[in-house]
């Protein structure tokens, strides 16, 4: 669960300030969803995604926590992986990528 007014990078549509939980304004949906609106956009735009589906949010970094993973960076070491197939590769990646883990997302400049 995010606080009010947490910024939060979303995976697919950039960054975002969390304005409200509750309620969506559409009929039919249940449940308690997350209001955010777009922090770089000139239009204002505004989305629901519901609370239990945050999967797909992570907060953003402080600076101090940026210059922090830029001296790790330096140090981390690539994992092996050895797939049977190209498909298990891209796989491999995907989950990287899935797993809004800084870290993760640093090693993939590495390989």
């Amino acid at each position: 669960m995010y606080r009010i007014g947490t910024l939060v990078l979303n995976d697919k549509r950039g960054v975002y300030k969390i304005e409200s939980e509750g309620p969506p304004p559409v009929r039919g949906n249940f449940g308690d969803y997350y209001k955010l609106r777009a922090v770089f956009s000139s239009s204002n735009e505004i989305i629901y995604t519901p609370v239990d589906m945050v999967t797909s949010m992570r907060p953003l970094i402080s600076s101090g926590e940026a210059a922090n993973y830029l001296e790790l960076f330096a140090q981390l070491e690539p994992r092996g992986f050895r797939p049977g197939k190209a498909m298990d590769l891209a796989a491999h990646y995907r989950d990287m990528l899935a797993s809004h883990k800084v870290e993760d997302c640093l090693l993939l400049r590495k390989h």
